[in-house]
């Protein structure tokens, strides 16, 4: 059998598990997850005669953009020369702040007082929501391609403009697919760069962090804007998760909390000044309304030194009361209903969808968080190549301590992501 036929009996049986799979699980969530799949499969075997398989990544070349990169370079060289320096004066202390925030969040992981773990890996899944669990989030895959396109473009385009700007060709611009995971790149003339200044290799390694890092502030100023702009109506509340073995967990109370024995909340203050009031063994009213599609609520824990303080934004509902009563606090003995990470409820109804301020969230993390790690002081990453360049002139060692400050971060990030397994 010749190599393309044998090929394109892989690619049926490919086809065929897939279908298999969809078929078992018979879900709407699998069914697009597998038509994503099957499509980035075709893509990769139509043009599998320009492909090349290198380790365990498919690597696409192709010099089309290089043009459109030239052009964007020439216009306006000012305002990317700006650009560029900010780019550095953002990325090192950046780069200082994250590695700090990795040792942080692993010295509280190997403690026990993060269960979540300190970072993880954002995957695509047949999901209708997004799923945190330790060490990873998985969510739908369009927000989970929207994201990553919103990531890669800016960044390898960022790049590309920074070496042509500083007169360095870019041999070919390309996408790869490592696994089922897209991403994209552009590759300089190597000689070119390495003969060039070291404000130059600064300004061509900050340059595509800082384009993620600047996508996410831009939406976080949005969000916030967003935040204090919409107002608490009656039709808001709070969010909230059940604490287990708790009143709101034995009564199983969902949605937005509205009123407490009638008396609007609107924050987890305003509840704990109602709780107050109310003593253990009493009985009172907990009226909330359900939330509607998929809301847009912002994570706990270590995760709020990265994701804005956006609450929730969502569509509100039928409305349910629920006569629960009050259990004692475990530790201080206060009438206690068993709410915990409650965030204000801005009620969408008539406004923007919760699913677009959904996906700004996501698109905010994945920005923020690539553009963080990438930044670390982690040979390949840009952050490492950063470090090696500002290090160089006071050391001769600068090979010895690179490759022990990566190795070191490295653990560090890992540790981060799976620590919680074996804690």
């Amino acid at each position: 059998m010749n190599r393309g036929r044998l090929q394109l009996v892989l690619y049926a049986i490919f086809l065929l598990v897939i279908a298999g799979i969809i078929v078992a699980l018979r879900s709407v969530e699998m069914l697009a997850f597998g038509a994503f799949i099957i499509a980035l499969g075709t893509l990769i075997f139509k043009d599998r005669s320009k492909v090349r398989f290198e380790g365990l990544a498919f690597i696409r070349r192709t010099d089309r953009a290089n043009r459109f990169i030239d052009q964007t370079a020439k216009r306006h060289p000012t305002f990317w020369r700006t650009l560029s320096i900010a780019g550095i004066v953002v990325a090192i202390p950046v780069m200082a702040i994250g590695s700090v925030y990795m040792l942080v969040t692993a010295v509280d992981v190997a403690t026990g007082r993060l269960a979540t773990g300190g970072a993880g890996i954002v995957l695509p899944g047949p999901v209708s929501a997004p799923f945190a669990a330790p060490g990873v989030f998985v969510v739908p895959w369009w927000i989970w391609i929207i994201g990553i396109a919103c990531v890669i473009i800016p960044h390898e385009f960022f790049h590309g403009i920074m070496f042509r700007l500083q007169h360095i060709r870019v041999k070919s611009v390309g996408w790869v697919v490592f696994l089922v995971l897209p991403g994209a790149f552009v590759e300089p003339d190597d000689n070119q760069l390495k003969r060039s200044a070291r404000s130059t290799k600064l300004k061509a390694f900050a340059a595509g962090s800082f384009a993620n890092l600047l996508i996410a502030f831009i939406i976080a100023v949005a969000l916030s804007i967003g935040t204090m702009a919409a107002p608490a109506s009656d039709q808001a509340g709070i969010f909230f998760q059940q604490v287990e073995d708790s009143p709101a967990a034995q009564y199983n109370i969902t949605g937005a909390i509205t009123a407490l024995n009638g008396v609007p909340v609107h924050t987890q203050a305003e509840l704990g000044a109602q709780l107050e009031r109310y003593a253990p063994g009493d009985t009172v009213t907990v009226t909330t309304r359900s939330i509607e599609g998929n809301a847009s609520v912002k994570f706990t824990g270590a995760y709020d030194f990265i994701i804005p303080a956006a609450g929730v934004y969502a569509r509100l509902g039928q409305e349910k009361n629920y006569v629960v009563a009050l259990a004692a606090h475990p530790q201080t003995g206060d009438a206690f209903l068993g709410v915990t990470n409650v965030l204000q409820v801005h009620s969408t109804d008539g406004v923007l969808a919760p699913e677009f301020i959904n996906l700004l969230v996501w698109i905010y993390v994945f920005s923020f968080g690539i553009g963080l790690v990438n930044l670390l002081p982690l040979k390949p990453l840009d952050g490492g190549l950063l470090f090696e360049e500002i290090i160089q002139p006071y050391t001769r060692h600068t090979k010895t301590i690179v490759r022990t400050v990566s190795v070191a971060m490295l653990l560090l990030l890992l540790f981060n992501i799976f620590g919680v397994f074996f804690i």
